[in-house]
């Protein structure tokens, strides 16, 4: 285990900069790209306009520094009990208001992202497409050490779906997924409200990187309320849902959208095709590390630094 000193802080930001998994098809360098979610500020300038809807992403933040919950984890899972929870953040990207308050089931989560050991099982058993060996080729000769121990990635988000599936479960909801990372109180990030070292989470800073590909699972002492670990940098985990940009704007319930989608706060309804992402990677910067942070991509999409985790019903 990696441990380190935990330096509190706080953190407030009004870009709407967010990292996103690269597009290349073969592993390269490591590349942050960026997405910008624009806010609809155009003034009409009409004596007669409505009056506009208060702003979702002004207020008072509920959420806090620390983390709540009970750790309840076998060596594969660990429970995360029915009750309420924060979702969503106010000091966050404008997709992430408002904050809600969100009732949710009990369920079991994987306690680390899924490794190529428990992925090439599920290969050989039939139930799985093998995802391409130079990823894993690519990882190993970074990390070093056993290759069965790191995530595996460069699969898409319907393979991911397919091997939870083998196993008995599926990929976890966007908000099960922020509240195994949270806990009930809205921790930034799963071990709190201190900002994240290279001691204790595999992600970059503006010009370098803790690691230059992804670690072994369970590398560091990172555990959230619930007792998973890796929720933060590492590999970018796949969830159910689709991605709309307002949908925390518009939820009515805890499912995701399932038809129209907006791309980005304030553009138009499309139809829905990217899925969500959670949790940041080894080449995303520390502010979209946080358990609030949202991203997307087209599910067909491989890359290097995308991995996953599953849930099961309780």
């Amino acid at each position: 285990m990696r441990s380190g000193l935990l330096l509190l802080g706080l953190i407030a930001c009004t870009s709407d900069d967010k990292s996103t998994a690269s597009e290349a098809d073969t592993p390269s360098d490591p590349i942050d790209s960026g997405v910008t979610l624009l806010d609809d500020t155009g003034d009409s300038g009409g004596e007669d306009v409505p009056e506009e809807p208060p702003d979702p992403c002004v207020g008072d933040d509920p959420s806090l520094g620390y983390p709540a919950g009970t750790r309840d984890c076998t060596a594969q899972t660990c429970r995360v009990p029915e009750g309420d929870f924060y979702m969503g953040s106010l000091v966050g990207h404008t997709d992430e208001c408002p904050v809600r308050t969100l009732y949710l089931p009990e369920f079991h989560i994987d306690k680390t992202e899924v490794t190529w050991e428990a992925y090439d099982a599920c290969v050989s058993a039939g139930a799985c497409e093998a995802a391409p060996t130079y990823c894993r080729d690519w990882a190993t000769e970074l990390a070093g050490g056993d290759p069965d121990d790191l995530p595996v990635t460069c699969v898409t988000w319907a393979q991911a779906q397919t091997h939870c599936a083998h196993k008995g479960g599926r990929l976890p909801t966007e908000a099960e997924w922020e509240k195994a990372a949270r806990g009930t109180e809205g921790a930034w990030w799963p071990w709190g409200g201190a900002i994240p070292t290279c001691d204790f989470s595999n992600f970059r800073f503006v010009s370098w990187y803790c690691e230059a590909g992804v670690v072994a699972v369970d590398s560091y002492n990172n555990e959230s309320p619930y007792g998973a670990v890796d929720m933060t940098g590492n590999a970018w985990e796949w969830v159910a849902d689709y991605y709309d940009a307002e949908w925390y704007q518009h939820a009515v319930d805890t499912a995701g959208p399932t038809e129209d989608c907006r791309p980005a706060v304030g553009s138009e309804p499309q139809v829905c095709v990217n899925r969500v992402m959670r949790g940041g990677a080894f080449n995303v910067t520390e502010f979209n590390t946080r358990n609030a942070a949202r991203t997307s991509a087209d599910p067909t999409l491989v890359d290097n630094n995308i991995g996953f985790r599953c849930a099961f019903d309780s």
